[in-house]
């Protein structure tokens, strides 16, 4: 290992395992009620603990080391975190919100869809839900059967979805390693591995939310049929839920970034218009490229 790739990775370990070791060490700081990290270490001896966390730090490394992952990147982070993730499907339904999400689905099996789109918000009690993933839920419930097990093999491949679309996004807008540090760093988030296993909407929200801003963003690129399909991602997303409406602000932010990059292009000479119908620019025939190659530098 040279020393330019020796020093990022020992920073990064030691980090790793003081992490833990803070945590362990202000614990009885963390007064909170739901989930506490005092908890944590109440019933487990803490050797074993920082035993597991230097052992899945070697492992890591070793993991790093594995070709496949720069040259498949996508796939990789789609297969991983879709193996990680159904480690956790033993988890129980404990949020009460999934009963509702699953007496909608249910309308949907027994009458059909036009019954369900016909009586939600009326027969169909929707409180503060939107349609598309009871509806989703529905169709499964349909065709596969009232199993808890098909809807946790959805989610997961939403979320697998998402973590591969995070790629795709840092890919578009920085490079292939902005975009894998990306997908891992959302691997990262503990909270998310308790909510893939549930019958709720947050997982399949945030598919949608990223699918809409990376179809967006390749719509503002290329033109030709990304267009229609980013505006059917918007509207997915749309209906998903409430709290994407504002998520879905930042398109308006992506658009100005366009529109500003444009205009500088436009001044110096170099701009090529992506025609709508195939994504071709102008006066050169062939493949146009991005008309601002970085949004951000």
């Amino acid at each position: 290992m040279n020393r330019n790739i020796r020093l990022p990775f020992l920073l990064i370990s030691l980090f790793t395992f003081l992490t833990f070791v803070l945590l362990f060490i202000f614990r009885a700081a963390d007064d909170n009620r739901l989930t506490s990290w005092q908890w944590v270490f109440d019933c487990v001896d803490i050797v074993n603990i920082f035993s597991i966390l230097i052992l899945g730090i070697v492992v890591a490394y070793i993991i790093s080391k594995i070709t496949f992952i720069e040259q498949y990147p996508a796939s990789f982070l789609f297969l991983f975190s879709y193996f990680i993730s159904a480690l956790f499907w033993g988890e129980p339904e404990v949020i009460v919100d999934v009963s509702r999400y699953f007496t909608q689905a249910k309308h949907l099996e027994m009458y059909g869809i036009s019954y369900f789109f016909r009586e939600w918000g009326h027969a169909i009690q929707s409180w503060t839900d939107l349609p598309l993933v009871p509806f989703l839920y529905g169709l499964i419930f349909k065709f596969f059967g009232e199993a808890r097990l098909s809807i946790q093999v959805f989610t997961t491949f939403l979320f697998s979805m998402t973590v591969a679309l995070t790629y795709l996004i840092g890919k578009d807008l920085w490079d292939e390693d902005v975009g894998l540090f990306g997908g891992m760093l959302l691997l990262g988030i503990p909270y998310l591995f308790t909510q893939i296993p549930l019958m709720l909407v947050d997982i399949p929200a945030m598919f949608f939310l990223t699918f809409a801003i990376y179809t967006f963003i390749r719509a503002l690129k290329r033109g030709g049929s990304w267009i229609p399909l980013a505006s059917s991602a918007i509207f997915l997303a749309f209906y998903a839920k409430y709290s994407a409406w504002l998520m879905l602000s930042v398109l308006g932010v992506i658009f100005l970034v366009y529109l500003i990059k444009n205009k500088g292009l436009r001044e110096g000479g170099s701009l090529k218009i992506p025609s709508p119908s195939r994504g071709e620019g102008e006066g050169g025939g062939g493949n146009s490229e991005l008309l601002t190659p970085n949004y951000i530098h």
